[in-house]
């Protein structure tokens, strides 16, 4: 005599319903993982919307919003463990999701310095060439 409420079955997932089950469970979190890496694809288009909004002039507003497009770029490759962690003991390679995620996130820095070398504030090749000469005068004008 069962009691009240008991359910007969395997519920140990010995049977060949878990293990497809499982599989399943690794595809979506494989899924989820690579949701994950492509991420910063959005912060990556919606800072290129804004910055091509603001223009080349200097202003506070975009070198704030600058500062910021480049802060997120820089702490997501700072913290690219930490995004992933909850991952690693599900069994599921991270390989390419990490790789993609660090490949959108310098795509991310690249605009930025991309953005800084149109307003002028990286510099360019030509101001890095070689030192003016200076021509020594043909004449001087002492006076006494």
């Amino acid at each position: 005599m069962a009691p009240e409420g008991y359910i007969a079955g395997d519920f140990k997932g010995t049977s060949d319903d878990s293990n497809v089950r499982r599989i399943e469970m690794g595809e979506k979190i494989k899924q989820s993982a690579m949701a994950t890496a492509s991420s910063p694809m959005k912060q990556i288009l919606m800072t290129g919307v804004m910055m091509f909004m603001t223009g080349n002039t200097l202003q506070i507003f975009n070198i704030m919003m600058l500062g910021m497009a480049m802060w997120t770029p820089i702490s997501g490759l700072l913290n690219t463990t930490k995004v992933f962690e909850r991952y690693e003991d599900r069994g599921v390679d991270l390989v390419m999701p990490k790789l993609i995620y660090i490949a959108l996130n310098f795509a991310g820095f690249a605009l930025v310095c991309y953005k800084l070398s149109n307003m002028g504030l990286l510099p360019s090749t030509w101001e890095w060439g070689p030192a003016p000469q200076h021509r020594s005068p043909m004449e001087f004008a002492v006076g006494i």
